[in-house]
């Protein structure tokens, strides 16, 4: 293969890599729950926008930097810091992995002794877990409590969901 070949060949790779890429308000980019507004106007020459994080907070970020995960959030989970310590969805990531995980917890037996696990990626990141619940059907709805469809399974991707009191109970084991 000639030297100009190959130079062409570069060249439109890097077009292709640098083609633009438009959203649509409230798409989620990234792995993070961050869900695009709108584009600002250009006044340098990254593309910017008005982003929406997880938390609820609106912030200005690079486009490209949403896209590639290399800005996560609003700033309000550095270091997992995600303003969220207090609600009761923490405390409900807290109490799963304490179900699951320690051998003290009194629901132990119900849990981590019959080998129920959480999601590898959510046992060390709240933030992970609490993108994943919110995109669920019913996320926050008044007397919902987060359920697992099939109760020998695991805390992890398709097997939650947001389920009535009444619902939870119909579907528990069958206790021997």
């Amino acid at each position: 293969m000639a030297y100009q070949e190959i130079y062409v060949i570069f060249v439109l790779i890097i077009i292709i890599d640098m083609k633009r890429i438009e959203y649509t308000e409230k798409e989620l980019i990234g792995d993070y729950g961050i869900s695009y507004i709108n584009e600002l106007p250009k006044d340098g020459e990254k593309r910017k926008a008005l982003f929406k994080c997880h938390c609820g907070n609106e912030y200005k970020a690079i486009i490209t930097n949403i896209r590639e995960n290399k800005s996560k959030s609003c700033g309000c989970n550095i270091g997992e810091k995600h303003g969220m310590k207090h609600s009761k969805y923490y405390n409900l990531w807290r109490n799963i992995k304490e179900r699951c995980y320690n051998k003290n917890n009194p629901r132990y037996k119900d849990y981590g002794s019959r080998g129920i696990k959480m999601n590898n990626r959510w046992i060390k990141s709240f933030t992970k877990f609490y993108n994943y619940i919110s995109l669920l059907d019913n996320f926050g709805k008044y007397k919902l409590t987060l359920d697992r469809i099939d109760n020998d399974e695991n805390y992890d991707y398709l097997n939650l969901r947001w389920a009535t009191y009444k619902q939870q109970r119909n579907n528990q084991r069958k206790k021997v």
